[in-house]
């Protein structure tokens, strides 16, 4: 199977998508419909752009050219939801039991996709994103034809459609209304901001949000090439961690330029907050107050990068570590001392194991029957992450960071973290108030309900 990088065709996208033109007439018309509709089902589409990251309108665009906006259908390939996907992908969901629920089933079609894993919609990406969606027979059987799928309904487009699989008529003409088209005038209509990638890059050296460094040594300004490579997500990171959303909150530092950092890029829109629900129970609402205070306390490291300290040497006991036989993280630790201090206040034990690691924390909660909260439920559905329920990352390498969830404004949570730093970093320098957004929590979250 033909395989194109997206470095290979990020220029030819640009040009294509300047040039573009949508003729006057019956086809701007249709366009105007499908979008219309595609807008009235943004609060679904969103339910999926919060658990995956791929922009509500992208999500919108697919389930137009794959399923004719049905909800009936998979948005793998239009397939219905009363059985798996027949068609490739076939065997779509893997899990879960007939019939299915559209949200449920387009999650599993981006991730399938790799979307998720993409930092920056930009309107190349986009592009790139959505042929191979589709599949790469225009470009690999030398057609000569830009793919419909993208450009119908433009003056990129007149003729020449895959009738079916694997025949190519050079005379048919596809009725379908290209996903390129959608898109210029979802952001013509309905105001959605989707900049080329040079866009980015222009954006930041215009803040002064360099990352790369001249052979003196020095911060010099990225070069626009619109290649969203390491140095542009670095840049991101140091916009972001200089940045608060319309809220006053700060941006997570994930070098991705999802909505809110988005919206601070460009000084458009706001991340609307929700407000923060309640602690599940009595013994939630101490921990937190345990963990302000630490964090008002500015406990650091000392020295800093030490892993020791007089309070963290006190979070380390508490985990069953003596902190004079080496140097050991200490964020589940952090975690031990906090719900101590609270069950001590309340005469009640302390559910949480008494342990140093992540991953064994999270593995103890588990075999001990406390509700655990795993990553693809959280992402389709925040509302169920509470204050004072425990946060877990899996870092790699049976290594992992956890910190204490305080509150939620929608998809970010509030935090208060031992071991980390301004940035959200683990092995960081000591109690910090932080931002994350759900999808960060990679294993999941854990609710220490008392006994």
């Amino acid at each position: 199977m033909v395989n194109y990088s997206y470095g290979e065709l990020r220029r030819s996208y640009a040009s294509l998508w300047k040039a573009m033109e949508i003729p006057p007439g019956m086809r701007v018309r249709a366009t105007d419909a499908r979008v219309a509709t595609i807008a009235a089902g943004k609060s679904r589409y969103d339910q999926v752009a919060n658990a995956t990251g791929v922009p509500w309108y992208v999500i919108g665009m697919i389930h137009e050219m794959e399923g004719g906006l049905n909800f009936a259908t998979h948005l793998h390939n239009g397939d219905p939801l009363t059985n798996r996907t027949i068609h490739v992908p076939a065997g779509r969901p893997p899990t879960g039991v007939p019939p299915f629920q559209w949200e449920d089933s387009a999650i599993d079609a981006v991730t399938l996709e790799g979307f998720a894993a993409v930092k920056l919609w930009s309107i190349e990406r986009i592009a790139y994103q959505l042929e191979a969606y589709n599949g790469w027979g225009y470009r690999s059987r030398n057609t000569g034809v830009n793919t419909p799928y993208l450009w119908s309904a433009t003056n990129l487009y007149q003729r020449g459609k895959f009738v079916r699989d694997g025949v190519f008529d050079p005379n048919a003409v596809s009725g379908q209304i290209g996903a390129m088209a959608l898109l210029r005038r979802l952001i013509d209509i309905e105001g959605v901001n989707v900049p080329l990638e040079d866009d980015v890059q222009r954006r930041l050296n215009q803040l002064g949000c360099w990352s790369k460094i001249d052979a003196k040594g020095e911060a010099v300004p990225l070069d626009v090439d619109g290649d969203f490579g390491q140095l542009t997500a670095s840049a991101v990171k140091l916009f972001q961690a200089r940045s608060l959303d319309s809220d006053g909150r700060p941006l997570s530092v994930d070098g991705a330029v999802g909505p809110a950092t988005w919206s601070v890029l460009f000084g458009m829109g706001h991340v609307a907050p929700t407000q923060t629900p309640v602690p599940p129970n009595e013994l939630l609402r101490h921990v937190i107050d345990v963990a302000a205070r630490e964090e008002q306390l500015h406990v650091r490291e000392v020295p800093p990068g030490s892993n020791r300290g007089p309070r963290v040497d006190q979070y380390l006991r508490a985990a069953g570590i003596d902190p004079t036989t080496g140097s050991y993280p200490w964020c589940a630790s952090f975690i031990v001392w906090c719900f101590d201090g609270a069950a001590r206040e309340l005469g009640l034990a302390s559910p949480v194991p008494r342990t140093p690691g992540v991953q064994d924390m999270w593995q103890k909660a588990g075999r001990a029957g406390f509700r655990r909260i795993a990553y693809n439920s959280a992402i389709g559905d925040p509302s169920q992450v509470q204050p004072g329920h425990v946060f877990f990352i899996d870092t790699g390498e049976g290594h992992g960071h956890t910190g204490l969830v305080v509150g939620r404004s929608g998809n970010d949570l509030h935090t208060i973290e031992g071991n980390t730093n301004e940035l959200g970093g683990r092995e960081g320098i000591g109690v910090f108030a932080r931002t994350r957004p759900v999808r960060q929590a990679t294993l999941g979250f854990v609710e220490f309900a008392p006994r």
